[in-house]
């Protein structure tokens, strides 16, 4: 009879004992869940991880565009296109697509993906015997969900087709060009802290895998930034240099030879002024870069050895003279421009050189 009260545990008696099957049944059933609760953890560890490497990936683009926009102007205007023959492409026409953008950090040798969202132009504006070069604009999923267009054109590069015969050769091609440029870049970033007269640097350049291409030799592009003005190209891979050559890409050279220790050469120096593009690295086998395109080993190192002509800066620099019977040109760069020198830079070439005292100076080029 119910009277309201409540009951007794001897009164509802003891709690079934379970069976050793049910016992065991139970704690595969816990063990599963906890194994579930731990994956679910895991997965929303790593999406928040990849939101925030996107959110930092957009945010470095940003920063870096808005700065190569204030220094070099990249953002070209109709009168940019009209100089250079190219028409601009009608981006109304071209529908997006996703890809993944592979960056190469050349400190680590090592390479990270980020999701990305571009748009192609079917034709190219421009070909070479080696590639063919597309306008393409670029931003990543979060830019294009926020409606972030902001104009930035950039140039798809293209091998030709009979440039490799299968796929994995356009594959391996694209990533020792991104990791060529990226490295040269490394090293203009160490030469322009020696305050040289004129700084230089090298266009940023990713790889792109359009995730959606049917075209199997299309997979894969190089891209970098769309750059306006003056093309000229200022030494080759195998020792020649301009007739009237500058002193600063000729001193960039060297430079690579010597800071490296002797492991590799930046040459094939070309672009807009000092906004290189498109370099070769030559190395020794040994040094794991023999199968960069262009590299010809120690036959090109010896090439550039033997003809390059040390200048001002070279000296300024306090690189070991090379050729020094007859000096570089003087041009305006070189005139009433400052080197900054630490003994501690000074003893990674060599003996302190004249003119400078024990606690680091500046010296003036003429």
């Amino acid at each position: 009879m119910d009277d309201g009260r409540p009951l007794l545990q001897a009164e509802v008696g003891s709690p079934a004992k379970l069976s050793k099957k049910e016992e065991k049944r139970l704690r595969k059933v816990e063990k599963a869940r906890a194994k579930e609760e731990l994956k679910q953890l895991k997965r929303q560890k790593k999406e928040a991880e990849s939101k925030a490497a996107v959110a930092q990936s957009a945010q470095a683009t940003r920063t870096w565009t808005r700065t190569q926009r204030s220094v070099f102007s990249y953002m070209p205007r109709a009168e940019d296109f009209a100089k250079t023959g190219a028409t601009a492409p009608d981006w109304s026409k071209h529908e997006c697509e996703p890809a993944l953008r592979h960056t190469f950090d050349p400190e680590h040798r090592a390479w990270v993906k980020t999701p990305v969202v571009v748009a192609i132009a079917p034709k190219p504006f421009a070909c070479g015997g080696m590639r063919r070069a597309h306008f393409m604009r670029m931003m990543t999923a979060e830019e294009q969900a926020a409606g972030d267009e902001s104009g930035t054109l950039y140039v798809a590069k293209f091998f030709h087709n009979h440039m490799g015969e299968y796929e994995e050769d356009f594959v391996r091609m694209y990533f020792q060009d991104v990791e060529q440029q990226m490295i040269a870049k490394y090293y203009a970033s160490k030469y322009n802290k020696y305050n040289p007269p004129k700084k230089v640097d090298f266009l940023e350049a990713w790889l792109i895998e359009r995730t959606n291409c049917k075209k199997r030799r299309e997979r894969f592009c190089g891209v970098e930034l769309y750059l306006v003005g003056s093309y000229a190209k200022f030494n080759s891979n195998y020792g020649w240099c301009q007739a009237e050559a500058r002193n600063t890409p000729q001193t960039f050279s060297h430079f690579t030879w010597e800071t490296s220790k002797h492991t590799l050469l930046v040459v094939d120096i070309q672009g807009v002024g000092d906004m290189y593009t498109d370099p070769v690295i030559h190395t020794a086998e040994e040094y794991g870069y023999e199968l960069f395109s262009g590299n010809m080993g120690e036959d090109g190192i010896h090439q550039f050895l033997t003809t390059h002509k040390c200048n001002s800066i070279c000296r300024a620099l306090n690189l070991p003279l090379l050729n020094c019977y007859q000096d570089g040109p003087t041009t305006a760069e070189n005139m009433n421009a400052n080197i900054s020198v630490t003994p501690a830079q000074v003893s990674e070439f060599g003996k302190l050189p004249e003119g400078y005292d024990k606690q680091g100076c500046c010296c003036t080029i003429t």
